[in-house]
């Protein structure tokens, strides 16, 4: 058994390390695409300058089993009592934090979080103040996690083609999906289209931001967060970004990932004038229909219980969280304070 810490960005951001996290990623067992690096890195490049971030990330070798978890140390400001929290890369703005995981004996897995928790104690226990692990999948968790989330999966084998897949609907939500198109083409020029190029897709997607901040106005998005994501995820053909077209003007917007076998439905937007007509829905069973054109396995409506998930044929797969409070005094103090603030000063 090995252990390996590997807390210097210089290397993290090298060209080696970079070859050696692809290897992992290639080879996992688990994977999905919020583990891959040029995702991961391009998160990480853009909340360096925005957090306080310390790199923790580790690999754990034990014989042919190996894992490989983008950790960090997130040092926070005084508007959060200075708390020192470890967490995943990706954090909150991605929907799967599980780690790298290479090999069969998935039993070890349980080995992993006992030692990392153990090691964590001992190198940097002066250092943080809680561990916040929020979205782990279910076969690579620890028996010490809570189910916190779930995430809902159509696999889209079990379809010969999309009147196939319609045939699963019942005839209400079928002729309503039929309904909406023909009022949209009766509209007008009705098209579905997806950005290849990063000057065309950056105009798109500032329009897009603007109308899914008008319909969610509290949703955080870091800074040039979504524009690097676009530009690293076109050239490395993980993102599928796609927009419904009527006549000249864009209506409906998807942001999403896609890998080899799996289609991400990460950030939907649409034009609130055009709601009554369903243009949210109307692209993403186009979106659907070209993803078993184009022989995916599995089409992943990621993390959330939002009602309209369940009008399609899902699997429900759940997530795990884990998060541990330093019992010392230092860091009780410091959650007294945060507590106090937020009661006092709302």
């Amino acid at each position: 058994m090995k252990f390996e810490w590997i807390t210097d960005w210089d290397y993290i951001f090298s060209d080696d390390f970079e070859d050696k996290w692809n290897k992992l990623y290639k080879e996992a067992k688990n994977k999905n695409i919020f583990m891959h690096p040029a995702l991961i890195k391009t998160w990480l490049k853009t909340y360096k300058n925005l957090r306080n971030f310390k790199p923790l990330f580790n690999v754990y070798y034990d014989k042919n089993f190996i894992v490989f978890s983008p950790l960090l140390l997130w040092k926070k400001n005084w508007k959060n009592a200075f708390i020192n929290t470890i967490i995943p890369a990706g954090y909150s703005d991605f929907d799967y934090n599980t780690p790298i995981v290479v090999g069969e004996d998935i039993d070890n897995i349980n080995k992993y979080w006992d030692y990392l928790i153990k090691e964590l104690e001992l190198k940097f226990g002066n250092l943080f103040d809680t561990i916040e692990l929020p979205a782990i999948q279910e076969n690579f968790k620890s028996k010490k996690f809570i189910h916190c989330d779930n995430t809902y999966v159509m696999n889209l084998k079990e379809y010969i083609n999309y009147d196939d897949f319609l045939k699963t609907f019942k005839s209400k939500e079928r002729n309503d999906i039929k309904r909406q198109t023909k009022r949209l083409n009766d509209l007008g020029k009705l098209t579905y289209k997806k950005v290849n190029g990063n000057k065309e897709g950056l105009i798109i997607l500032e329009e897009m931001l603007y109308h899914h901040s008008l319909k969610w106005p509290n949703a955080y998005k870091a800074p040039k967060l979504h524009k690097n994501i676009l530009i690293n995820g076109l050239k490395n053909n993980i993102l599928h970004f796609s927009y419904l077209k009527l006549n000249d003007e864009i209506i409906a917007w998807n942001f999403s990932f896609k890998d080899e076998n799996t289609y991400y439905y990460y950030m939907p937007a649409f034009k609130e004038k055009y709601k009554k007509y369903s243009p949210g829905k109307v692209l993403l069973h186009q979106i659907i229909k070209e993803m078993i054109e184009n022989k995916k396995i599995s089409f992943d409506f990621l993390r959330g219980s939002e009602e309209y998930k369940f009008k399609y044929p899902v699997t429900e797969k759940k997530l795990y969280c884990f998060s541990k409070n330093q019992n010392n005094f230092k860091s009780k103090s410091k959650k007294l304070l945060l507590n106090l603030k937020r009661k006092f000063f709302k």
